[in-house]
């Protein structure tokens, strides 16, 4: 055991391919409906804004805050956002939680939708446990193999596969924390940061850490499997509203 690290930064690789990426979906949809109406642009990003707040609040609740206002969507123009939750002063640790709900919020909508609107997710699609940062690199070729698959399995006579591709990009589109999410999480991210390396200090032999470990595999697994879903379907989504905006000259 390597102090868990490996874990580690699979999560860490993971989270910032999946914030990359919904980033793009987000500021790419802007600029393709820009020009028409932002009306559109909203109606795109509503479903994916309203899971992403929803996630912060019920992050909130469960991290025993106190909700203070929830706006699941309401753009406001002046500073771009689309919706807020305020809630009242918390720990760093819940705070960080609170931050990255998110991430898990609309990745965990992305995986209802793929498995239970249209079926994609049980189409085939093979999503295998992620056991190191290696294989995270090395697997991005199935990852959108499994998304162009996904695609080509599709029924597009359907009404239900058109509904399903509008809440995968609204969806997707929310995943990634905003600026001020990733101001929130970043003091408990570096206290349990800290508090992790003064561990592996202290226990030099991984003693107290393989202890620990064992019991944190099924979660570690659980939220790899999670990722990568998320990451093939924002992936697929991304080359599609690429090629989508390329043919309206955008």
């Amino acid at each position: 055991m390597t102090g868990g690290l490996e874990y580690i930064i699979v999560l860490l690789v993971q989270i910032l391919i999946l914030f990359a990426l919904s980033e793009y979906l987000k500021n790419r949809t802007a600029r393709c409906t820009m020009g028409r109406s932002m009306y559109l642009f909203y109606a795109l990003a509503f479903v994916g804004t309203v899971i992403h707040e929803a996630s912060h609040a019920i992050a909130v609740i469960l991290c025993g805050g106190k909700l203070r206002e929830v706006k699941l969507f309401k753009p406001d123009r002046r500073n771009g956002t689309l919706g807020y939750v305020t809630y009242n002063k918390i720990n760093y640790v819940a705070a960080m939680v609170i931050g990255l709900a998110p991430l898990v919020g609309n990745t965990l909508a992305l995986m209802f939708v793929g498995r239970f609107f249209t079926g994609v997710g049980s189409s085939g699609v093979v999503f295998g446990n992620v056991a190191s940062a290696g294989s995270v690199i090395s697997d991005f070729y199935h990852i959108f193999a499994n998304g162009l698959f996904m695609l080509a399995e599709l029924d597009y006579a359907k009404s239900g596969t058109w509904l399903f591709l509008y809440l995968a990009l609204s969806t997707g589109t929310g995943v990634a924390p905003s600026v001020q999410d990733v101001k929130t999480a970043l003091p408990g991210i570096a206290v349990l940061g800290i508090f992790w390396a003064l561990v592996l200090y202290v226990d030099s032999t991984y003693t107290i850490v393989d202890v620990i470990m064992p019991s944190l595999v099924g979660v570690f697994a659980a939220a790899t499997t999670l990722f990568t879903f998320g990451i093939m379907v924002n992936g697929t989504m991304c080359i599609i509203l690429a090629v989508v905006c390329k043919l309206m000259g955008k």
